[in-house]
C-alpha cells in the first residue's frame, strides 16, 4: 500500500497499476455481474411469461439497461487496456498477459453485444407484443445464445482480472 496515497498497490507492487487494476476489478465484476444474472435469474423468469408480457418487459430493458451497460463496458475496457499497457511498460508479464486475456474476453463481449444482440433486439422491438411471428421463440433462442456467449466471456474477463490482480508480477 503507497503511505502518500493510501491505494493498495495490488500483486504488481506498482502504485499506478494498482489503481489500474482496481478500477479494472470493481468495472469487470460489475459487468460479469450483470451478465450472469440475466441467464442465472432474468431470462428463465421472462421465459415463464406468455409471449405480450415477456415482449413488453423485455422492450423496457432494452430501452434502459444501455444507459448502465455502455459506461460499464467502455469504462472496463478502457481500465484492463491501462493494465495490460502498464504492465508491460513496468516488466510485470504475468499481469499483462492477464490482462491481455482480459481484454480479450471484453472484445468477444462486445461483439457479442454489437453482432448479436442488438441486431436482435432491434429485430424484437419492431414486433406487436400481442402480435409477434410464429416463430419468435427461435429468435429469443438465438439472442439467448448471444447472450450466454457474453455472459461466459464478460466473466472469463473478470477472472483473469482477479489473478492479475492476486498474482504478483
Amino acid at each position: 500500500m503507497s503511505i502518500v496515497t493510501g491505494i493498495p498497490a495490488g500483486g504488481s507492487g506498482h502504485v499506478g497499476l494498482g489503481v489500474a487494476e482496481f478500477c479494472a476489478l470493481m468495472l469487470t465484476g460489475v459487468l460479469a455481474g450483470m451478465h450472469v444474472a440475466g441467464p442465472a435469474g432474468l431470462n428463465r423468469a421472462l421465459r415463464s411469461l406468455d409471449v405480450g408480457a415477456y415482449l413488453r418487459i423485455k422492450y423496457a430493458l432494452d430501452r434502459t439497461m444501455p444507459t448502465l451497460a455502455r459506461p460499464l463496458m467502455l469504462g472496463a475496457l478502457a481500465a484492463v487496456a491501462v493494465v495490460t499497457v502498464v504492465a508491460a511498460m513496468a516488466g510485470q508479464t504475468v499481469t499483462g498477459v492477464l490482462g491481455a486475456a482480459a481484454l480479450l474476453g471484453l472484445l468477444i463481449t462486445l461483439v457479442a453485444t454489437l453482432r448479436g444482440d442488438l441486431p436482435i433486439n432491434r429485430e424484437m422491438a419492431a414486433w406487436e407484443a400481442d402480435a409477434p411471428p410464429a416463430d419468435w421463440q427461435r429468435t429469443r433462442a438465438r439472442w439467448e445464445r448471444f447472450f450466454a456467449v457474453r455472459t461466459v466471456a464478460a466473466t472469463a474477463a473478470f477472472g483473469c482480472v482477479v489473478i492479475a490482480v492476486l498474482v504478483p508480477g
